[in-house]
């Protein structure tokens, strides 16, 4: 069996780029989503006292 180093490290790069986007959105969402939770929670707060 012959690996060939040169286009498996290509290949690992193209699917490396579009996964770090991914991550990134994915990282932007959880914090908007974060921030809902806040603003949810003082509301609740708010109409509680």
């Amino acid at each position: 069996m012959v690996i060939r180093w040169e286009s498996l490290d290509v290949e690992l790069q193209q699917r490396a780029e579009p996964t770090a986007e991914a991550t990134a959105r994915g990282h932007t969402a959880l914090q908007q989503v974060e921030a809902g939770i806040a603003n949810l929670g003082k509301s609740s707060d708010l109409s509680s006292s």
